[in-house]
């Protein structure tokens, strides 16, 4: 994305989203990622090396982007993105699909 264009930019996602009737919520990377970064005393091995890769991901947009957060746009079938600003001053992130019932 363009840096300098608002219309590129993150603040352009919820303003588009609401303008279609999906809620959107922001949240900080921590608290959204608080989850699956915790590790439990009934994991398996494969349960922690997923929650260590959560963990890794959190580390990275928080310690590596500027202005870190998550967008939730919708309900049931949920578009999570996950965004900050790279030193470059590009927004950059990842983008997923979860499914709530």
């Amino acid at each position: 994305m363009d840096a300098g264009a608002e219309s590129e930019s993150p603040f352009a996602l919820p303003a588009a989203a609401s303008r279609v009737g999906r809620e959107v919520q922001r949240l900080a990377v921590e608290t959204f990622f608080e989850r699956a970064t915790q590790a439990q005393s009934y994991h398996t091995a494969a349960d922690r090396i997923t929650v260590e890769r959560y963990q890794a991901l959190v580390r990275f947009l928080t310690g590596e982007l500027a202005d870190a957060r998550v967008y939730r746009v919708g309900a049931i079938g949920v578009d999570v993105y996950a965004i900050g600003r790279s030193r470059e001053g590009e927004w950059v992130g990842v983008a997923t699909k979860v499914i709530e019932t």
